[in-house]
């Protein structure tokens, strides 16, 4: 027997699965740096949304309550999220931070205050092993530019994290070094700039059709992901609402939401009025719809004002069948005649 071949075959089976073992080893090693930073710590998973969304649509399509769901999914702790809304004086310094009067006894002193974008990206610097989230709503109601200023150049974004760093000023440096001590933390940026990690999420909504809105430039544009919310989105969750309406003339009418609402769509589109402009179903809110004397009440000074005031202001004979040069003209054609108000499509 050859006893010395056997024992380069068993040699030769034991290398390979000493080898076998390594390279498993190896790529249990390789995953786990993968998924780890610089202290050890684990990075959060990445979640199934853009860092970077804005969701548009017309009003009363659900955009809010897209982005509600997806945060209670994705985001269900109370301080992994914030929530803000922007208007036309909304500046930098609420939104990135600045120095404020701060009231100790009887003195006053100034110190830096983080607005709620320093401080979601804060906590996602200091915590990757969980995903922060901030939520921006109406968010061309104001000066996109203006609000964002230099973290704007952070939006541009490779594998989740900021391709291009923005300095610091001396206040903010000196705040983060405070934050840093105060929670324990290091190198929460990369020397002396700033960045955006792959854990930190901003959404928003936007709705071109409100008035007074501002344009979003291209370059700006080009940073998100945009998604658009159907005109008809959800709307079997409304089929059911109805009331009542008590004419002056003692007549009675029934007036159903959803199809009033297609009703008056389609003379929108008749109008040529842009699809922004429409009617979601849920323009009117949910607590409006379920209350029949609320929603008799909202339809006129919601719905007709609407109207009235913005998406059939240039063609109201197309809408109403005839101009109206007075709201009130309007509201008291409607307490006569209803529904009845609206052009032949209506009846």
């Amino acid at each position: 027997m050859d006893y010395e071949h056997n024992d380069d075959v068993l040699q030769t089976n034991i290398t390979k699965e000493l080898q076998g073992v390594a390279d498993i080893l190896n790529l249990n090693i390789q995953s786990h740096k993968k998924n780890t930073n610089s202290y050890g710590e684990k990075n959060a998973s990445k979640i199934d949304r853009p860092y970077n969304r804005i969701i548009f649509g017309a009003p009363g399509t659900g955009k809010s309550y897209e982005l509600k769901k997806d945060q209670e999914n994705f985001f269900p702790d109370e301080d992994c999220f914030e929530r803000i809304t922007f208007h036309p004086a909304y500046s930098y310094a609420q939104f990135f931070g600045c120095y404020k009067p701060v009231g100790k006894g009887n003195d006053i002193s100034y110190e830096y205050i983080p607005g709620p974008f320093l401080r979601v990206l804060l906590k996602a610097l200091s915590n990757p092993e969980n995903n922060y989230l901030l939520i921006i709503e109406e968010i061309n109601r104001a000066n996109v530019a203006a609000v964002f200023g230099d973290v704007f150049q952070l939006l541009d974004r490779k594998n989740g994290k900021s391709e291009y760093p923005v300095d610091i000023s001396n206040e903010v440096k000196d705040y983060i070094v405070k934050y840093q001590n105060d929670n324990k933390k290091i190198n929460l940026t990369m020397g002396d700039k700033l960045y955006l990690p792959s854990n930190f999420y901003i959404w928003a909504t936007m709705n071109s059709a409100d008035q007074g809105v501002m344009p979003l430039d291209t370059a700006f544009k080009r940073r998100w992901t945009f998604s658009y919310r159907p005109i008809d989105a959800d709307e079997d969750k409304v089929h059911d609402f109805k009331t009542e309406l008590y004419l002056t003339t003692g007549e009675q009418q029934i007036l159903e939401w959803n199809k009033t609402r297609h009703i008056i769509n389609n003379l929108l589109r008749k109008a040529h009025v842009n699809e922004d402009k429409w009617l979601g179903p849920f323009f009117l809110a949910t607590d409006i719809l379920k209350d029949p004397d609320l929603l008799r009440q909202m339809f006129a000074s919601k719905v007709l004002m609407y109207l009235f005031e913005d998406a059939a202001k240039y063609d109201m004979r197309t809408v109403f069948g005839q101009e109206y040069h007075a709201y009130s003209d309007l509201l008291k054609d409607y307490q006569e005649n209803g529904l009845a108000i609206f052009a032949s499509e209506g009846d």
